[in-house]
């Protein structure tokens, strides 16, 4: 990718020892990789959200690539139905760990995904909840590269539009990390999801006739 700028920062974080930042633009494709293989009717509830650029981002490098915290607008812990992240592994096959921590830093949950294409993207992850993975309403993700594959994770300055984060954390100061944490609907979502499909096919059949 074109380098257009290059800025010095104090990463503050031994996990993250790099001094210079990219800047990478903001006209990133989509793609999404599907844990199981289908995809749900369901519509997720977005409860944190900080994906706009424009992006930055560490060199790409293996072992962990950040780490950020997140405070959810959900009012207790949620099943995570799908996430969203701005990056990915310079490698065809490379497989990146998102592990899931408390405020505290505890393990809560973690998976570890194989990404078909090389390059960085807007990365949808879907079919997350037949993983069964809950998370605090306030916590943090961490991403880590595996077996000597290199990746990425992009920064941007800009704020969370759904939730709050702690702009100071993850030791890039001034730069969040760019993904989205989507929970599995509530049954009442569900059930008026589930009503309003059942009405659109009445309505198509009655057209029908």
């Amino acid at each position: 990718m074109k380098r257009i700028a290059m800025m010095m920062v104090l990463t503050g974080c031994a996990s993250l020892s790099f001094a210079q930042i990219f800047d990478m633009g903001s006209n990133l494709e989509h793609r999404t990789l599907d844990l199981t293989g289908s995809q749900s009717v369901a519509i997720p509830t977005v409860v944190y959200s900080a994906l706009p650029g424009p992006y930055s981002a560490f060199a790409a490098r293996t072992g962990s690539l950040g780490i950020e915290d997140y405070t959810s607008t959900a009012t207790s812990p949620f099943g995570l139905n799908s996430m969203q992240f701005v990056g990915g592994v310079t490698a065809v096959g490379g497989q990146l760990r998102f592990d899931f921590l408390d405020s505290s830093g505890s393990a809560v949950s973690s998976f570890t995904s194989t990404f078909g294409t090389a390059g960085n993207f807007v990365w949808t992850i879907s079919g997350i909840a037949p993983l069964n993975i809950t998370l605090p309403t306030s916590g943090r993700l961490r991403i880590t590269a595996l077996n000597g594959v290199t990746g990425q994770w992009f920064l941007a300055s800009a704020a969370p539009t759904i939730g709050t984060n702690d702009p100071s954390f993850g030791g890039a100061t001034g730069f969040n990390h760019r993904y989205q944490l989507e929970a599995v609907p509530e049954p009442a979502t569900m059930t008026a999801l589930g009503l309003g499909i059942a009405a659109m096919l009445r309505r198509r059949k009655a057209a029908k006739k």
